[in-house]
């Protein structure tokens, strides 16, 4: 085990990671109307059925190609009035990653000056009922926003404003100032990306390790095979499987799944075939399911095997801590997102599994037997080296500019 924590600030208190798993997810506000739940094509369900001798004909018939991806997206047109530099700037922070690629940042421009706000309608109420996770990816929104704009010739000056990412509606405020551009690789943004396959069994090496971990103050790597290793494999299995049979939770997930290609045009949010690494012929019988699809047993069971797949071979574990309160958040967010950058260069993988900080009964556990200085868990990272040719291009889509901004009329 590494335990990384460079401060000695101690933890606020545990409640921000608690869920109140009973909460009934009919008031809640998921995606927008559109994005809701989805009819069946010509109101016929796409569900289809590959068994026995018709499996070849079927897969024949599928055929094998790519789903939709962020390169194969129609181009949309910027929003009116905002300088193109901001455009791009904005461009790249929303590359940041988010739980259920939910997106869940909305900015107002007036000038060079946003207001960084959450948008509701991409909040997850059933895995996070507090919007931690949804405060940690405005952290690492902000974080590419910043090195964007750096490398542009801005320096964002920013200022945390809320105090609650539940009751605030405006999180953040930058503004951006003129400067010397940093020179910052964007290669680093455009490239970034979850890996959920392809992880090789050996923990990484301290050089290695040390790289990745540069830019964060707290945190603690264990090997796989180490004692706490294996401890976290056996909470991460158990927390997706109470998760995963938990309605409102596996309701929420269908919500935000884009299996059809049409849809990942029209949303540009949420999991994907593509995103989620399903290839081949699994992955157009997977673009023919629907949301009833993803609520049924053989779907649930199904992904629980990927899990166990998942957890059978990798290289460790990045406990990466932080403070609770909106500031921590978004400080720890920014943290990790900058850990994230370097991660291709590496050649690592980073897989955040996140399902032992969200479930009742899983929570306390963690807290009590990986916290440490300088705050709780905020993220576990299941971290590993990959193989160059697998590590894929970004695939998960993206919402263009101006469907996430506002220009206040000066």
């Amino acid at each position: 085990m590494i335990d990384g924590s460079r401060k000695t600030r101690g933890p606020a208190g545990a409640e921000h990671l608690l869920t109140n798993i009973e909460r009934s997810p009919s008031g809640a506000r998921g995606p927008t109307a559109s994005s809701g739940a989805r009819s069946s094509l010509g109101g016929v369900s796409r569900r289809i059925f590959v068994c026995g001798a018709s499996a070849g004909l079927a897969a024949a018939a599928l055929g094998c190609a790519p789903g939709a991806t962020r390169q194969s997206l129609s181009p949309q047109p910027p929003p009116k009035g905002v300088d193109p530099a901001l455009v791009e700037i904005l461009r790249l922070a929303a590359l940041a990653p988010s739980g259920h690629n939910a997106q869940p940042w909305f900015v107002a421009i007036e000038g060079m000056n946003l207001s960084i706000q959450r948008d509701e309608s991409c909040e997850l109420p059933a895995v996070d009922p507090q919007n931690r996770e949804l405060a940690l990816s405005v952290g690492a929104f902000i974080e590419n926003l910043s090195l964007a704009a750096g490398a542009a010739g801005f320096t964002a000056e920013i200022e945390i404003v809320g105090q609650d990412p539940k009751e605030d509606h405006e999180l953040a405020r930058v503004s951006l100032i003129p400067s010397e551009a940093s020179g910052y690789n964007l290669e680093r943004l455009e490239q970034r990306r979850t890996l959920r396959k392809g992880h090789l069994d050996r923990p990484l090496d301290n050089t290695t390790l040390a790289a990745l971990t540069g830019p964060l103050d707290h945190f603690a790597f264990f090997p796989a095979d180490s004692a706490e290793g294996r401890r976290l494999a056996e909470l991460t299995y158990g927390a997706n499987e109470q998760q995963t049979w938990r309605d409102d939770a596996q309701r929420e997930l269908a919500m935000w799944m884009r299996l059809a290609d049409e849809e990942v045009e029209a949303q540009r949010d949420g999991l994907t075939p593509e995103g989620m690494e399903i290839h081949g012929i699994a992955g157009a019988v997977v673009r023919r399911y629907d949301n009833e699809d993803v609520m049924s047993k053989r779907f649930r069971e199904r992904s629980l095997k990927m899990v166990r797949e998942q957890l059978d071979a990798y290289g460790g574990w990045l406990v990466i801590r932080g403070l609770s309160g909106l500031e921590g958040l978004i400080q720890t967010g920014r943290q990790w997102q900058r850990s994230f950058l370097l991660a291709r260069e590496l050649g690592v993988a980073f897989h955040p599994m996140t399902q032992a900080l969200e479930e009742k009964g899983y929570v306390d556990l963690v807290l009590e037997e990986f916290g440490g200085s300088g705050g709780w868990p905020q993220f576990l990272l299941r971290t590993s080296f990959v193989a160059p040719e697998d590590y894929a291009a970004p695939v998960s889509p993206r919402k263009p500019v101006a469907w996430f901004v506002d220009v206040v009329e000066r």
